[in-house]
């Protein structure tokens, strides 16, 4: 069936954008499952805070022990930078799942599509970072399989 008016508005498919039977573009299984997620997603940033805790105590404890000791000066301020940096990463990418979480909630309260859209963007900058850390894992795990072999 096609529309005789070329100039009027696009239609949504069904299951897009709220078409019948639909919320907010989700189908009811779809926010049942978004409602079940949300904890896991809640447990995961929880420990990702955890994590930046221990990160942080780890800091405070590298550089008193580093101080103490002349000879690692220079690779310790390094060492400060990297934990800094990693510290950094994971406070992002929980706070990137904390604020997904919190959307999902929004969305199961009002069915706004809107804060779903902004939770999914939360989500993909999330994965974009997991991916990349994933690559960083890659490459420090061949040069340690490298240096292994090399000696």
């Amino acid at each position: 069936m096609s529309n005789p008016n070329p100039f009027a508005s696009p239609q949504a498919a069904p299951g897009i954008g709220g078409g019948p039977g639909m919320e907010g573009g989700l189908s009811p299984n779809a926010a049942t499952i978004l409602s079940k997620t949300r904890g896991w997603v809640m447990l995961y940033a929880i420990l990702m805070y955890i994590v930046a805790a221990i990160l942080l105590i780890g800091l405070a404890a590298a550089g008193n022990v580093l101080r103490e000791i002349p000879q690692f000066a220079g690779l310790g301020s390094l060492f400060m930078v990297g934990i800094l940096v990693t510290l950094a990463y994971v406070l992002v990418e929980a706070v990137l799942l904390t604020l997904f979480a919190n959307k999902i909630g929004g969305y199961l309260q009002t069915g706004s599509s809107d804060a779903m859209a902004a939770g999914l963007k939360n989500i993909r900058v999330f994965w974009i970072l997991e991916g990349v850390r994933q690559l960083l894992m890659i490459v420090f795990g061949v040069i340690g399989l490298l240096s292994l072999f090399a000696r």
